[in-house]
């Protein structure tokens, strides 16, 4: 499973760049790009957040990190 490319497709569809994301979240844009960039979230519930700011179910997430191994 590959979270960093699923968070990435997700974006795209939804149309939310790093900077809206960090805008979304109150964190900056370095912060958003080191996490996704780096596939360090590994966490549930960072990853529920960063799906809640994004607008989109963390299943849809999984789906796509799972089509990405």
């Amino acid at each position: 499973m590959n979270v960093t490319a699923g968070f990435k497709i997700i974006m795209l569809r939804y149309g939310v760049n790093a900077s809206e994301l960090a805008k979304r979240k109150g964190i900056s844009c370095r912060a958003i790009n080191k996490a996704i960039g780096s596939d360090s979230i590994k966490k549930m519930e960072t990853i529920k957040d960063y799906c809640d700011a994004i607008g989109c179910p963390v299943s849809e997430l999984m789906s796509e990190a799972e089509k990405c191994k």
